[in-house]
């Protein structure tokens, strides 16, 4: 994962809704969280993620997303010992029924890397400083449109 802290782009001007637009990093594979400080303490809501850009109305924004450079995200050496052993197992999973065509090893590999995954997941997160805060969802979003701002409507109806 990477952190940068995001500066509006004054090349691109939206015609409507938020008024600064941030270019993503060429490595950008998908995001983490996103936040109106750099410690990560107060989580930005009011935010679109879109294929190119966020858009928002504050600047600057700090924002964590996965990275697929290979001096990054790709560097397995900056990898856990648990997520190197859980990608190990993937691969292994994958390869099994060419090398082997054994389908009781390929059973055994897939029990084992779930195993590896969970692990790996669990003990790993337990790594951060704090609870960190998932971007609004397409369901979450779907209600308040673009800006997330609630429900709206008649609240007496449920299709208000």
């Amino acid at each position: 994962m990477e952190d940068i802290k995001a500066v509006a782009d004054t090349g691109v001007t939206p015609e409507f809704g938020y008024k600064k637009v941030f270019a993503k990093p060429s490595d950008w594979v998908n995001t983490v969280s996103v936040s109106e400080d750099e410690y990560y303490s107060i989580p930005l809501i009011n935010y679109v993620d879109d294929d190119v850009y966020w858009s928002s109305d504050n600047s600057p924004i700090y924002i964590r997303y996965v990275s697929d450079d290979t001096g990054k995200g790709m560097d397995l050496a900056r990898w856990t010992p648990l997520f190197r052993r859980y990608v190990e197992l993937e691969l292994a999973v994958r390869c099994s029924p060419r090398l082997t065509q054994s389908k009781t090893l390929k059973a055994d590999l897939k029990e084992e890397r779930d195993t590896a995954r969970k692990n790996a997941r669990a003990k790993d997160a337990m790594n951060e400083a704090q609870p960190k805060f998932a971007p609004p969802g397409r369901w979450t979003t779907s209600r308040g449109g673009r800006f997330s701002r609630g429900e709206g409507g008649n609240r007496n109806r449920l299709i208000g």
